[in-house]
């Protein structure tokens, strides 16, 4: 609408020059006029030259890559039609959501194609964010030599980058080291000891029918489920709190929380331990224990798009590992200690578990001295308490033992 707003104005005053010239005549009015007109034809050949058509390719030097890292993306242009007026300026910007758009160096890049039917630009993101991002579209405009005619168009390209959040490699941790001989036992057994049952549990909601022990059931009233040798083996558990109450009002903790999740999987993975993942939010993301490069991806898949909007208390969610095996580890990982978590360490203790909680603390707040009169009983459970306040705190796993959640 613009531009042909434009072209019937550059006609009109060249029409009123014709009829200021032919009504007062003189050499100054017949140039104006004669200038006037040859304008208003050369922008209907301008813009006759910019309706073309477009392909685009799009190539990320990373598809997948940890916050904080750089990416370079290369887009590839190629005009597929032909015209007898060659196209004088293509402005190519590659439509960028808003988190990435602020990390770009400049996603434009202005091009001036004359004869040339394909070229190529690039542009580099720094300090990439957290998240899945899916590019979509790369936007194309051209215009006349003065810039008055642009025409714009959309070229679909789909692209999908995946940031999973910072991994700090870690050198030693010492409550998965010192549970690597019983896996390797565990891993030996045979498959008559791994059926054998040792002991009755509640009834948990999904449990097979296979899986009732129906004595038990008679003797006590009430629902028991079967637990086998194999289910009591050891195995690490992250258990990640996803709750709007914990971290959605301190970001930087929730992506220290993220990290420190990604980082001791990776380690777990390294050495070859067997690992699962829970995220208690919006709802539960359970990723079951297993050993392989496919558990640590699905971990790392939803860590990268993890939020902080769980509505309900993150204790709460707790209650759903009353079917974990038993004499795991499970790696607790929020921001401040609760009663729930003094609830929970009752159950934990029953199923025989050993916890690590993990408190993330970016914003480096002390606990408070309720906090630290829970943080006491629950270390009469057994729980070791670590505080970290950056990526650089992780170092001190591998001291081992219990530390005083205030000063670690």
């Amino acid at each position: 609408m613009r531009n042909a707003m434009l072209l019937t104005l550059f006609y009109a005053v060249a029409a009123a020059m014709f009829a200021i010239s032919h009504m007062y005549g003189g050499f100054g009015a017949w140039f104006l006029f004669c200038a006037s007109l040859l304008f208003a034809l050369y922008e209907t050949l301008a813009w006759r030259s910019l309706r073309r058509t477009f392909e685009v390719s799009r190539r990320v030097s990373a598809g997948r890559l940890q916050a904080g890292q750089d990416v370079t993306v290369d887009i590839d242009l190629k005009i597929t039609d032909s015209a007898w007026t060659p196209v004088q300026w293509l402005r190519v910007e590659d439509v960028l959501p808003t988190k990435l758009a602020v990390r770009s160096d400049e996603p434009y890049r202005v091009v001036y194609p004359w004869g040339r039917k394909e070229f190529s630009v690039q542009y580099r993101l720094t300090d990439t964010p957290r998240g899945l991002y899916r590019l979509h579209a790369v936007a194309v405009s051209g215009g006349d030599v003065f810039g008055l005619l642009i025409l714009r168009v959309e070229v679909h390209n789909s692209t999908q980058l995946v940031v999973y959040p910072r991994v700090r490699k870690i050198a030693y941790w010492s409550a998965v080291d010192q549970r690597r001989l019983g896996n390797r036992v565990a891993q030996s057994r045979s498959v008559a000891d791994a059926t054998r049952v040792i002991g009755t549990r509640e009834y948990i909601p999904g449990d097979r029918l296979s899986r009732i022990h129906w004595l038990a059931t008679a003797r006590t009233g009430t629902l028991r489920s079967k637990e086998f040798e194999h289910y009591a083996l050891n195995e690490l558990l992250f258990i990640l709190d996803t709750s709007y109450e914990s971290f959605g009002r301190f970001p930087s903790s929730f992506e220290l929380a993220l990290s420190t999740v990604a980082s001791l999987a990776e380690y777990a993975h390294r050495i070859r331990i067997v690992f699962g993942y829970y995220a208690f939010g919006t709802s539960v993301h359970h990723v079951p224990p297993k050993q392989g490069d496919l558990t640590l991806l699905r971990m790392l898949e939803h860590l990268a798009v993890a939020e902080a909007d769980g509505q309900a208390s993150f204790p709460e969610g707790l209650w759903r590992l009353l079917s974990v095996p038993r004499q795991s580890t499970a790696v607790v990982v929020t921001r401040g200690v609760t009663d729930g978590l003094l609830r929970f360490a009752v159950l934990a203790a029953d199923r025989q578990l050993r916890v690590q909680l993990l408190l993330a603390r970016a914003e480096q707040s002390s606990l408070t001295p309720e906090e630290d009169a829970l943080a006491e009983r629950l270390r009469l459970f057994g729980w070791q308490i670590r505080t970290l306040h950056s990526l650089d705190s992780l170092d001190t796993l591998g001291s081992g033992g219990s530390s005083y959640a205030g000063h670690a």
